[in-house]
């Protein structure tokens, strides 16, 4: 299978609008809903505390608890199957809730949205973003369909809204991380998330539970790009081309 490739560095976009230009032009958006949601929500009032406005559009600048746009739509495409009007998602290390956002634009209120993270500050800080800046997607929290929720232990998922349609793994995780999270997917279902392959670096991964005549399977493909651990606060290391395909 062809992998996503980091997008090539450019001019660093001015505003969410040349940001998705970019994203479509680089072939890492594509499906008209992706591209509507990510359109819809405005990165830069997701940033964390004290960072700089001239990070709000940077294709691959990331922090702790906000991925870059580029792994915010690979997450989208790749789940796209999995998550429209009506669907339930589970946004396990939410941080500041931009992906927790488009998903709650792709499922709509007869769907359902979880944003879970152990940061209590950061949960409440993503709530307090959509309920300022996001005014059609407010109706979503008063209502319950868009609910953020901190948590101790992030592996445990959250059972009480279980099951999922999809399921995406902001943090670097192992195959023991996701093991009770893959049990809160419906059947079918999906769940993404970046897999620690040794010596601080991570594979991106769909893994998908999927029903055959006999039995259930579950099988995991690389979607993405290898990247190395963050060595401090702020930033990535760095980011790697293209994994080897997988069968």
């Amino acid at each position: 299978m062809d992998l996503h490739k980091p997008p090539i560095m450019v001019c660093s976009p001015h505003s969410q609008a040349e940001l998705i230009d970019t994203l479509v032009a680089q072939k890492v958006l594509k499906s008209p809903e992706v591209i509507n949601a990510m359109k819809a929500v405005d990165r830069k009032f997701f940033l964390p505390p004290g960072v700089s406005d001239e990070h709000s559009y940077d294709l691959v600048w990331a922090t702790q608890t906000l991925s870059s746009p580029f792994i915010h739509a690979l997450a989208l495409e790749e789940l796209k199957d999995l998550v429209s009007p009506g669907s339930s998602v589970l946004d396990i290390a939410c941080g500041t809730g931009y992906l927790t956002a488009c998903f709650a634009e792709l499922v709509g209120p007869s769907g359902k949205v979880i944003g879970l993270d152990c940061d209590h500050d950061v949960v409440q800080g993503a709530a307090v973003s959509i309920a300022e800046n996001c005014p059609h997607l407010a109706p979503l929290l008063s209502s319950g369909t868009l609910q953020f929720i901190t948590t101790q232990d992030l592996s445990e998922g959250y059972s009480s809204a279980a099951p999922y349609d999809a399921i995406h793994v902001g943090a670097g995780s192992t195959l023991h991380d996701i093991a009770r999270p893959l049990q809160q997917l419906k059947m079918p279902g999906a769940l993404m998330a970046p897999i620690n392959t040794g010596h601080w670096m991570y594979d991106y991964m769909v893994m998908r539970k999927e029903a055959h005549v006999r039995f259930p399977s579950l099988r995991g493909t690389r979607v993405g790009f290898r990247y190395f651990e963050p060595v401090e606060e702020g930033e990535y290391a760095s980011q790697q081309g293209n994994l080897p395909s997988s069968s």
